[in-house]
């Protein structure tokens, strides 16, 4: 009979600490929601008139791309592998877009398919975004590139214990320069270019690690409701807005923008509760998780 995808399923990540595409010593379990990670094939096209039919098996060489999505979940030992391979100061502080040195070189992956086991090694993260909303778990989606997958003989993933999900009603502190704001939903991108898949020597059979070849992004995207009442005053960031000044630092639970610009548009006028499309760019980005 059929299996349905959902009735079954895993991610779980590690570390490559010791060298780049060596598999991780350890893998953590996640809290999985979705994965459209995994490997593409570029067939090569004959090379000569003459030839009608494809028939020559020759192949580029191959490469893993895509996304994990996660639930954020607040023990530190569970999410490192993940956060790890952007920034971390200390046993629970990471940091992004502050020049940190990664703790590993790359991450491990392996992705249950409902009962097809894939397994990814060389993964490069080149960005992590956190959604937030009312109703809905803190979602992390996790943008990777590196070495092709393989199959791997079928073993269950167990998930991590749900104790630790963040959830809305665990967001108590949301402010913008040390003054509370009321927030409806947002998200929160960091984000580096990295070489593609397109970095290969003559000769390779598989992509050289990633490498980052510009400037960091740290942005945010909140969706706050407009009040001129104490404490959750959003009409008061439109005169930073239109001066060009920094907003200040924007908290939002554990998350920590520093040193935020306004950017994009202002909000539209329209019937109803006003809300306002607060778009952001910082310098920085810190998180704090427990041990």
């Amino acid at each position: 009979m059929g299996s349905y995808l959902g009735d079954a399923g895993g991610i779980t990540v590690g570390a490559e600490a010791v060298a780049y595409g060596t598999a991780a010593a350890t893998f953590v379990p996640q809290h999985p929601v979705s994965a459209t990670l995994g490997t593409r094939v570029q067939r090569i096209a004959p090379t000569h008139l003459g030839v009608q039919a494809n028939s020559l098996a020759k192949f580029a060489t191959s490469y893993s791309d895509g996304e994990l999505v996660v639930l954020h979940i607040a023990s530190g030992a569970v999410i490192a592998p993940i956060y790890t391979q952007l920034g971390k100061l200390t046993t629970a502080t990471y940091a992004f877009g502050t020049g940190v040195t990664p703790d590993a070189v790359s991450m491990s992956a392996k992705v249950d398919h409902g009962g097809l086991l894939m397994q990814y090694l060389g993964l490069v993260v080149n960005s992590i975004r956190w959604d937030f909303s009312m109703g809905e778990a803190t979602k992390v989606t996790v943008g990777v590139i590196g070495r092709k997958g393989t199959k791997e003989s079928f073993a269950a993933i167990t998930q991590p214990a749900e104790s630790g999900i963040h959830m809305p009603s665990d967001i108590g502190t949301v402010t913008i320069a040390g003054v509370a704001m009321c927030l409806l939903s947002g998200s929160i991108t960091v984000s580096r270019p990295l070489t593609g898949s397109d970095r290969v020597c003559l000769g390779g059979s598989t992509i050289k690690q990633p490498q980052q070849t510009g400037r960091w992004s740290v942005t945010g995207r909140f969706n706050c409701e407009v009040s001129a009442d104490t404490g959750n005053n959003t009409v008061g960031e439109l005169d930073d807005y239109l001066a060009g000044t920094a907003l200040g630092d924007i908290v939002v639970d554990d998350w920590t923008l520093g040193t935020c610009y306004m950017v994009g548009d202002p909000p539209a006028l329209g019937s109803g509760l006003a809300t306002f499309p607060m778009n952001v760019e910082a310098l920085s980005l810190a998180l704090v998780t427990t041990a």
